[in-house]
């Protein structure tokens, strides 16, 4: 690693440091205001940032201490220079000086080293990362070891650092590069092109988001209350759809001794999930050339935000594979799973009831409500607390709703006054699954122009990933809509 790679390790470091002690304060200001059910999560997303702060002074450390011993050695070899019988030529077998310099950018031979290198690249980063352990299980999943080789390449530092440059520099980032970068960019490229003919589909051109930006990887939420990533079951997967098996289970019975068995077989379903394409858009001025590092911890914030947006609604009521989108939570359920309120156009007491005596006992000792905060305001107003009649369904506002956990879905519904509308769900959130496709991938536009075809001083990104759901088993719910 040459000094000036040294040296922009190191500004990229205080760049993540920057990035992470804005979150701090943000995760503050959010547990000062969160209910008490919500502020463990949140103490131990504070607690994994502290540590990520402390391992990143760890590097720096390391690096000032390796900048101060190159600069001591390149004194010593131009000392040397001059000395022929200190020099000696390269046989130039690793395809010339400066080729693979580390194991970062050499490509792996086999599906073992691919898988080595990835699990580096996740541990480099678990501290950054919301379910480290689901991205390392999707990657030993892939047979194929494309996910592994991918993960690798996206997790070299030389590549983070070649990305920056792309950003600032667009029209000659190459022959900015160092030999180390230009090799890590290659090998990202290949690993992209690898997975997309594995796939049968073309390439759109794009490049990987480097790991510790990629929100497909991270998957954290920043922008709205959206519980569903954490509460449903997620998968990683490395091709362009998911296959499962599911069933309602086996009935099982007595019978007189010696009688034939009856035929208890389960009915079985496969449910499928295809991966769609998701988009954003992100317009920056020329400005940010100058201070690119900057904008890349940006970029982080940035997409992670746009993702979690969309994914708020697309994953609660996404018209599914047809219309190119996830197959929601409601949309995946029918009239079956359907729990009218006794009153037309009236939120009472006695729906909440309804709604969680209509779900089955299996699926009742692991389930848990969804619904909008200004519908747990309105149930916790149902019944005051001074009633003689009834007890209130809400104890206090943070706590369990009828004995079961509850999370606020602000995307869902509060409608209760209003026909048709679709206030609540409960549910074993197990039975909901999430799967994503291993990385995203990014396209430059060197210039945007004006409507008088004018450049308005601005780049573009374009940045797209794939991601699915689907209900695998809608008799594990029960959702509530107004009559």
């Amino acid at each position: 690693m040459t000094q000036d790679e040294l040296r922009a390790l190191l500004a990229q470091n205080r760049a993540n440091r920057n990035t992470i002690e804005t979150e701090i304060v943000n995760l503050d200001a959010r547990m000062h205001d969160a209910p008490a059910e919500q502020r463990g999560g949140l103490e131990e997303r504070r607690t994994r940032q502290n540590q990520a702060i402390a391992n990143l002074d760890e590097q720096r450390v390391e690096l000032e201490g390796e900048l101060e011993v190159r600069q001591n050695r390149e004194a010593e070899v131009r000392r040397l220079a001059g000395n022929a019988g200190s020099r000696e030529s390269g046989d130039g077998a690793r395809g010339g000086a400066g080729a693979y310099p580390d194991r970062d950018s050499e490509p792996p031979s086999n599906r073992g080293g691919r898988l080595d290198g990835a699990m580096r690249a996740i541990e480099r980063h678990s501290e950054l990362m919301t379910s480290p352990q689901s991205v390392e299980d999707a990657v030993r999943r892939d047979r194929s070891g494309l996910g592994a080789r991918y993960l690798e390449a996206v997790g070299s530092e030389h590549y983070r650092s070649a990305f920056g440059l792309m950003l600032a520099h667009p029209m000659d980032a190459q022959f900015r590069m160092t030999p180390q970068q230009a090799e890590a960019m290659r090998t990202v490229h290949e690993a992209t092109e690898a997975r997309a003919l594995a796939e049968g589909t073309g390439s759109l051109g794009g490049f990987g988001v480097p790991f510790a930006l990629d929100p497909t990887i991270l998957l954290s939420s920043t922008g709205v209350i959206n519980p569903i990533r954490e509460l449903a079951s997620t998968i990683m997967v490395a091709t362009s759809e998911w296959k499962g098996v599911s069933s309602d289970g086996v009935t099982a019975g007595f019978a007189a001794e010696a009688t034939e068995a009856s035929d208890n077989s389960p009915t079985l379903a496969q449910p499928v999930i295809h991966l769609e394409k998701a988009q954003a858009f992100l317009p920056f001025s020329l400005e940010l050339d100058q201070d690119y590092a900057g904008f890349q911890a940006e970029l982080g914030v940035l997409l992670r935000d746009a993702k979690d947006v969309l994914e708020a609604t697309k994953f609660l009521e996404g018209a599914g594979h047809g219309s190119h989108e996830p197959e929601g939570l409601l949309t995946g359920l029918a009239e079956a799973q359907r729990v009218q309120t006794a009153t037309a156009k009236v939120l009472a007491a006695g729906d909440v009831y309804a709604l969680k005596e209509a779900l089955a006992a299996r699926f009742l000792v692991d389930a848990e409500w969804l619904a909008a905060p200004a519908t747990y305001d309105a149930i916790y107003r149902l019944v005051g607390g001074g009633s003689l009649t009834e007890l209130p369904l809400l104890p206090t506002r943070e706590g369990p709703l009828l004995g079961r956990p509850k999370s606020e879905w602000s995307t869902m519904s509060s409608a209760t006054t209003t026909s048709k509308a679709k206030i609540a769900v409960i549910g074993d959130l197990d039975e909901f699954r999430i799967a994503d496709r291993i990385g995203m991938s990014i396209e430059l536009i060197p210039h945007l122009f004006g409507a008088s075809q004018r450049p308005t001083g601005q780049r573009g990104l374009y940045a797209y990933w794939r991601t699915g759901s689907t209900v695998l088993v809608p008799n594990a719910f029960r959702w509530l809509e107004v009559k």
